[in-house]
């Protein structure tokens, strides 16, 4: 049995040191210390499971080390690959490793594929969404009014609003007169002449008009298959300024 009273003023003294740290002028192993682990261990309090060897992955001596360097030197020449195609090439160049080794390999070391990134429309289309609104006072049993106070707009119904980054890549004046073309799901045109464009806050690619004034845009075919209703809200048209 060893000697507690012994080993304990011994360790008051710094005669023994915690495994794992070195003290002056002794080892900092165990057996070093002409001592097993797991009594050093029960001296310092400490569990065994702390002072265990150093992972093979955080040390120069890694096994793994040439198919990691491989791994990374893969995904940058392959940035659009992931570790499925990278566990059938590595087979190909003779490494005998499953697809599970391949996967966490790849996860320890970061590597992942880009996302593509959805390119935003930049207002190449020549076509404009235009849905038809009403205006604040008028309603559907009453006379149709020429004011619409949520919009600030007065004594006018021939007018559409657009985006402003619309207006100036089609070179519209805000408040200049423009024809409106649409063309139907049969292939006909129909078109409204010398409106009034109106600068308005709404999303680019979408223009908007009051009815019944633009139902004119809307052909017979053009009607939703679902409800047998007309697409008062979804009408593709091209909007150009008057010479």
């Amino acid at each position: 049995m060893p000697n507690w009273r012994r080993l304990r003023s011994r360790r008051s003294r710094g005669e023994t040191s915690r495994p794992g740290t070195p003290a002056s002028g002794r080892s900092s192993s165990p057996a070093g210390a002409g001592v097993s682990e797991r009594f050093a261990c029960r001296v310092t309090g400490q569990h065994r499971a702390s002072q265990r060897h150093q992972s093979a992955t955080t040390t120069p001596a890694d096994p793994k080390a040439a198919l990691r360097a491989w791994l990374r030197a893969y995904a940058k020449d392959h940035p659009r690959r992931g570790f499925r195609p990278a566990y059938h090439d590595a087979r190909g160049e003779g490494w005998q490793v499953n697809h599970k080794k391949i996967q966490r390999l790849w996860r320890e070391e970061g590597l992942r594929v880009p996302q593509r990134r959805r390119r935003k429309r930049r207002g190449t289309s020549t076509t404009i969404d235009t849905p038809t609104a009403d205006a604040h006072d008028q309603w559907d049993t009453t006379i149709y009014s020429d004011n619409d106070r949520y919009r600030g707009i007065h004594n006018l119904r021939t007018l559409i609003l657009m985006n402003r980054d619309d207006m100036r890549a089609r070179h519209i004046k805000a408040g200049g007169l423009v024809d409106i073309t649409a063309t139907a799901r049969d292939g006909s045109q129909r078109f409204l002449k010398q409106y009034r464009a109106i600068e308005y806050d709404m999303p680019r690619g979408c223009a908007a008009g009051y009815m019944p004034e633009m139902n004119v845009l809307i052909a017979a075919s053009d009607y939703s298959s679902q409800s047998n209703q007309p697409l008062m809200k979804n009408i593709r048209v091209r909007v150009a300024p008057i010479a």
